[in-house]
């Protein structure tokens, strides 16, 4: 090949490989089995690749171009098309968005950031925020630091064993008495120093750090479900000072505010999907785990 085109080569190369991530990212791969013939400018076994999407990531090769596309670079983003839906459909047919940790992760993510998208960016109105503001001024409060313990149930009879211990909490006996005939271990066990909010949601998540802050202090709190089983809290100190003005801290609160939508929309869609699907679980095997644990106890 001579010196002078090499140039528009390389170009196309790199413009090529833009479009393949852009063809990953905007789902521009999927088979839609609904267009018409006529619309349809390839297929690739079972999917097709429309000339409108065609005509779109042309546009996009064109303007990255400096000179005039030819019937090659048309060629040559065609077949780059033909070759990502190959390699993705080879991928799914070898199961690699199963196998491979970065390719699992990259598509979970993608699909968190889908459904958060509308909660973390919708608008909320004044007065949207200032109830939300007032409802959680303990949680704006600077400085504000928490003490708070809680108990874990997890396995066989998670909810059976975490309401008695809150019976017995309630009848007077002792936590630690209480936590180490009823509770399991706690893995990330919470410091007994009082910390700052912040810490306390990367300890405990945020609903159920939202849920401790919500206690008087002393009082505990009914069993509360979480993911892998149930967890009683309990609400030692709170060190709040007086929650400045909102408009000293708007921008603040309104990110806080479409992070929990954002978080509660996730939650939500993870309920729907696991309510709707056939999950079996081998409790045997994990009730083996826990005796091996308390037998290294």
């Amino acid at each position: 090949m001579s010196k002078g085109n090499t140039q528009p080569a390389a170009t196309l190369l790199v413009a090529g490989a833009i479009v393949g991530i852009l063809l990953a990212s905007t789902g521009v791969l999927e088979s839609n089995p609904n267009t018409p013939a006529k619309e349809v400018l390839a297929q690739v076994n079972n999917e097709r690749i429309d000339k409108a999407e065609y005509l779109a990531y042309l546009d996009l090769l064109a303007r990255d171009k400096r000179n005039a596309m030819t019937s090659a670079d048309r060629r040559h983003l065609l077949d780059r098309l033909i070759e990502e839906k190959l390699l993705l459909q080879r991928a799914v047919e070898i199961g690699v968005p199963f196998s491979d940790p970065t390719v699992r992760k990259t598509i979970i993510n993608a699909m968190i950031a889908t459904v958060t998208s509308d909660s973390a960016s919708a608008a909320v109105d004044t007065e949207q925020l200032m109830r939300f503001y007032q409802q959680n001024q303990t949680y704006f409060a600077q400085p504000m630091r928490a003490q708070v313990r809680r108990m874990v149930f997890r396995g066989e009879q998670a909810q059976a064993r975490s309401s008695a211990a809150e019976q017995a909490l309630l009848n007077g006996q002792d936590w630690q008495r209480v936590q180490h005939k009823m509770a399991d271990t706690d893995i990330l066990a919470l410091p007994s120093s009082p910390l700052p909010v912040s810490k306390l949601r990367g300890y405990l998540g945020p609903t159920l750090a939202d849920a401790a802050l919500e206690l008087a202090p002393g009082a505990i709190s009914a069993p509360l479900t979480e993911q892998a089983g149930f967890t009683i809290l309990q609400l030692i100190d709170l060190q709040a000072g007086p929650a400045p003005p909102l408009a000293q801290v708007e921008e603040r609160v309104l990110r806080e505010y479409q992070r929990r939508a954002a978080d509660q929309a996730l939650r939500d869609y993870l309920n729907d999907l696991r309510g709707g699907a056939d999950v079996s679980i081998d409790e045997a095997f994990l009730e083996q785990l826990d005796r091996l644990d308390a037998t290294i106890e």
